[in-house]
């Protein structure tokens, strides 16, 4: 086998799961191959991991994305390496531990300042959905607990 194109480009979680269900989807109206049954079972484990595990990226469109990246541009935090800025779209931290775990030497680069802005990005751009989620989560949890309370 011939290797055509070496590292064209990294993607992020969201990129690979359009990838795989455009994948499942030609699948379906294929006939279902035997061959193939290891790369479907890969395939398969792969689709799980992103829809059902603490990634957010299905709740993520490319337009986000690409408000996210002109927003960096713009708060002129360009600093960011681009492998920093893929863990942020794919992980998209909210808090400042968070911050600190994904930008290396993270204090010594950026101020207080820069660090809360890119906090506030991430929040105006990537984590709309993942933060209206939390807050229904919470608010079902407070109704559960004052239902429990009043009987």
């Amino acid at each position: 086998m011939k290797v055509l194109l070496i590292n064209e480009g990294t993607l992020s979680d969201m990129e690979v799961l359009k990838l795989m269900q455009e994948r499942k989807e030609q699948r379906i109206h294929k006939s279902a191959m035997v061959e193939y049954a290891e790369r479907n079972w890969m395939d398969h484990k792969v689709l799980k991991f992103l829809t059902q595990s603490h990634s957010q990226c299905s709740t993520l469109s490319a337009s986000c994305i690409q408000d996210f990246l002109k927003e960096l541009a713009q708060a002129k935090l360009s600093a960011l390496t681009s492998a920093e800025k893929l863990q942020f779209i794919n992980h998209i931290p909210t808090e400042l531990v968070d911050i600190h775990l994904i930008v290396e030497d993270c204090a010594g680069r950026f101020s207080e300042t820069q660090v809360d802005e890119l906090i506030r990005i991430v929040e105006r751009t990537l984590a709309v959905e993942l933060i209206k989620q939390r807050r229904n989560a919470e608010t079902a949890q407070t109704e559960g607990m004052a239902g429990e309370v009043e009987e």
